[in-house]
């Protein structure tokens, strides 16, 4: 009986004095792909990674000159000068040489990115307020990222007109809207800087960045994750790994000098991007 009473209120005391400790945020980042979710912090990509043909096998673009008349004074919507009757008569479409290195070059570019969402949850029993989390993903000259909100360039045209001097937009606005945005990406020589400004989050509630990262990846990267907060006497740090697919696709010339098959290839690899 004394023994059990002992115990009993041996346990009572200890319940009160973890009552009374300090009580924090128990945060967690996580990585997710389209088809999985990060296990132990380790995420492997989807995939595939696209296998493009070499250089010195993609064959030249022949096919004749055809002059063309272009009497329009505007160009996508924008006014460009009157052209004098010369200018008119000499400029012409050009049979674009560099059609297929062009197509190559632009799946080199932009083909093989997969949509990688962030998300933060509150384990814990306590709202965590001043939440900011920094990323540092290195390049290593085998991680590309960029944004969902990039303008890809147009697949390559069969001719190309002369004479023709393409407008010049004002971006300040783009790059303002980004400085603005909860998550802002810098690019550094070797290394991404990510920084997602988050105001709170209650107990046990779970958020997902405002941005979707697009990344290409060909060998494992281990990305720096801080967790800043009010509420907690130190940052919050952790390592997480992207591991590139495990299978590849491989694109022969086939592919690219045919244009039903390079267009289906176009819309496939490059639809994660807005158009």
């Amino acid at each position: 009986m004394f023994y059990h009473v002992i115990v009993t209120l041996g346990k009572d005391w200890i319940d009160t004095k973890k009552a009374d400790l300090p009580k924090y945020p128990d945060l967690q980042l996580s990585f997710s792909s389209q088809k999985q979710v990060q296990q132990d912090n380790r995420l492997n990509l989807d995939g595939p990674l696209v296998i493009l043909p070499p250089p010195d096998k993609i064959p030249i673009y022949e096919e004749d000159e055809k002059p063309v008349n272009h009497p329009s004074t505007s160009i996508f919507g924008s006014p460009i000068r009157s052209l004098t009757a010369e200018e008119n008569h000499i400029r012409k479409s050009h049979t674009n040489t560099r059609l297929y290195k062009e197509r190559v070059e632009l799946l080199e570019e932009w083909a093989g990115f997969e949509p990688i969402k962030i998300q933060l949850t509150n384990f814990g029993q306590t709202i965590a307020k001043g939440l900011r989390v920094h990323l540092i993903i290195p390049k290593d000259n085998s991680l590309t990222l960029k944004q969902n909100d990039e303008k890809f360039p147009k697949k390559p045209e069969k001719y190309f007109i002369s004479g023709i001097v393409m407008p010049v937009h004002d971006l300040n606005f783009l790059e303002f809207a980004r400085l603005q945005a909860k998550m802002r990406i810098e690019d550094k020589n070797d290394h991404y800087e990510l920084e997602w400004d988050i105001e709170k989050l209650q107990a046990g509630v779970v958020t997902s960045s405002n941005k979707v990262l697009l990344i290409k990846l060909t060998h494992p990267v281990d990305i720096k994750c801080t967790i800043f907060c009010d509420e907690l006497p130190e940052p919050s740090n952790a390592i997480i790994t992207l591991r590139p697919p495990e299978r590849e696709v491989t694109i022969n010339i086939e592919d690219i000098v045919n244009d039903q098959q390079f267009d289906e290839l176009y819309q496939k690899y490059l639809s994660v991007f807005k158009q």
